[in-house]
């Protein structure tokens, strides 16, 4: 196939080599131009418009054509493998690294918390070091400020004069000599802390220590004792109660009674309504009833039955709704009994 000079769109046709082919039709295995009208007498075979085939390839182009296709399918295949490989070895890498800045960055914060522990244990050993002696300063400091009086001036009862000699030499002594340590200031530091206590308490002489105890002049302490107040029987003798059951004597005991306190009712009752309630719960005719004063509207009365319905006359359910049941307590002055 031959191009004219004046572009690639004109060749030469294959069939009448004579004129320049505009409209051309190519041959899909050689690639040779031709006339379509030529190509139409020709009987080539008509792919589209624009293509025919003209030949027919031989065995060794197709299978070279073939081979170089499969080589570029496995080229391409074995490129989209490698950069699939790239792409998850970098995405690997960054996950490490990303991991990693993690762990560094737990790891700082670990050693942070471990060195606030070790502050804050080397702290309390150092406080624990020191309460001794911040507590024996703190006794010295009050004693300084304030000196112990002496039994002889607190005594409350004036005594003989010849009773109440006192030794100032020994008094003297002891002021003279008690350990005077400065208080710890505010604002010291924990750690310098002991190292100044330990300084101080070497300056102490421990010669002088207890020196007025061996003064030997005489003198008398006088001391008030309160004089104490004699012990007064204040518990109550329990009663005797007889136990002999027999009929020979001429006196016997009056029946035991269980005494209770019936309040909050209705104006319109009376003692004979009362006793009737209370024989009917009972079951029993020696009941008794009295009325009492009240300051309201309300009524109150006080009765009696024997001690084995005691159970019975403190019983809810013996008593209408809102009714006040209570033993009766014979001290109260309110109890009296009513005049009409």
């Amino acid at each position: 196939m031959a191009e004219s000079e004046e572009g690639a769109s004109f060749a030469k046709c294959c069939v009448c080599s004579k004129s320049a082919v505009t409209k051309k039709v190519k041959c899909a295995n050689c690639e040779k131009y031709y006339h379509t009208s030529c190509a139409n007498k020709k009987n080539y075979i008509k792919v589209d418009d624009n293509t025919v085939i003209c030949c027919e390839r031989s065995l060794n182009e197709i299978l070279n054509g073939d081979k170089d296709r499969a080589f570029c399918d496995i080229e391409t295949d074995n490129v989209l493998k490698i950069n699939a490989l790239l792409i998850n070895l970098l995405t690997s890498k960054e996950q490490i690294i990303k991991l990693q800045t993690e762990l560094l960055q737990s790891k700082d914060n670990h050693i942070k918390d471990l060195n606030k522990k070790i502050n804050s244990l080397e702290d309390r050993k150092t406080n624990a070091t020191l309460s001794p002696y911040v507590e024996t300063h703190k006794v010295n400091a009050n004693k300084q400020q304030k000196v112990p009086k002496l039994y002889s001036e607190v005594s409350k009862h004036q005594s003989q004069p010849k009773e109440r000699q006192v030794n100032t030499n020994a008094r003297n002594a002891q002021i003279q000599e008690q350990v005077v340590i400065s208080p710890i200031p505010e604002e010291i530091d924990s750690k310098n802390c002991l190292q100044t206590i330990i300084n101080l308490n070497s300056d102490i002489n421990t010669n002088s220590v207890h020196k007025s105890n061996k003064d030997d002049d005489d003198f008398k302490l006088v001391t008030y004792q309160k004089p104490q107040k004699k012990l007064v029987n204040t518990y109550k003798t329990k009663p005797i109660i007889g136990t002999n059951s027999s009929n020979t004597f001429s006196i016997t005991a009056a029946p035991k009674k269980a005494w209770a306190f019936i309040g909050r009712i209705s104006p319109s009752v009376t003692e004979i309504n009362m006793l009737d309630h209370l024989k009917l719960i009972t079951n029993d005719e020696e009941v008794e009833c009295l009325k009492l004063q009240s300051k309201g509207q309300n009524l109150c009365f006080r009765v009696a039955a024997n001690i084995k319905h005691a159970d019975t006359l403190l019983d809810p359910n013996n008593w209408p709704e809102h009714v006040r049941v209570s033993r009766y307590n014979f001290r109260f002055a309110q109890h009296k009994r009513c005049n009409d």
